[in-house]
């Protein structure tokens, strides 16, 4: 809660009345006798949902939990518990887990056995390039809806997230314009039918001297010139 103080969000406020924390994490000194599973922890969680009449529930790192289960077999028990827990309840749910903490992905994929369950997958990936630090996300199914398959970088920003969403092309939101405006050489817009078109991104390229901030200028003072 502190941390997400940062971020402007008074989780405070919500607590016990519209927000509730389960911590679930198993402690460093714990010593597992006997079989474990995940009912109890599941039927807490349904008193809880039922006294606060709530409709959404986040399991964040599940594969600390998960890592308390003997095999990989025993991991697809218990994820299918909670699949018909989940729909039982009518829960909206969001379940996170980190990248290399599962062993039981299928065709190289983490946690590639839940894929059947969930009706949205995102990934985020965190790299270094040329020592620049890069975020990034992809939704890799959603289903019953369509939606965008590429990658967009996003940054962790004083509200949380922020994704940079690149157009597409067919997107029906796009203005299309046919008004033109000079280029600021007169001879050029001939050649143009008018000049650039309003709204459009033009590439100038050529080799150095070729006067291409001289032609950018042009342009600029054209700008001002009409206001």
């Amino acid at each position: 809660m502190e941390n997400f103080r940062g971020f402007g969000w008074n989780l405070a406020a919500l607590r016990d009345k519209e927000l509730y924390f389960l911590d679930a994490q198993p402690s460093p000194d714990l010593i597992q006798a006997g079989t474990f599973d995940l009912s109890g922890m599941l039927a807490a969680l349904g008193a809880k949902i039922k006294g606060m009449n709530a409709h959404r529930i986040v399991f964040d790192a599940l594969d600390i939990v998960l890592a308390l289960l003997p095999d990989a077999a025993a991991r697809r028990v218990e994820m299918n518990r909670l699949h018909e827990w989940l729909l039982e309840h009518e829960l909206t749910a969001l379940i996170t887990g980190k990248e290399g903490g599962d062993d039981t992905s299928s065709g190289g994929q983490p946690f590639g056995f839940m894929q059947f369950m969930v009706d949205c997958s995102v990934v985020l990936n965190h790299r270094v390039d040329l020592g620049v630090s890069q975020r990034n996300l992809r939704v890799q199914k959603y289903r019953g809806s369509g939606f965008n398959e590429d990658e967009s970088p996003f940054v962790i920003g004083k509200n949380g997230f922020v994704v940079a969403m690149a157009r597409t092309l067919g997107r029906g939101d796009t203005k299309v314009m046919n008004e033109r405006v000079s280029s600021g050489v007169k001879r050029l817009d001939t050649m143009l039918d008018g000049g650039y078109y309003r709204g459009a991104t033009v590439l100038i390229t050529g080799f150095p001297g070729t006067a291409k901030t001289t032609l950018s200028g042009a342009f600029a003072e054209a700008c001002c010139q009409r206001g």
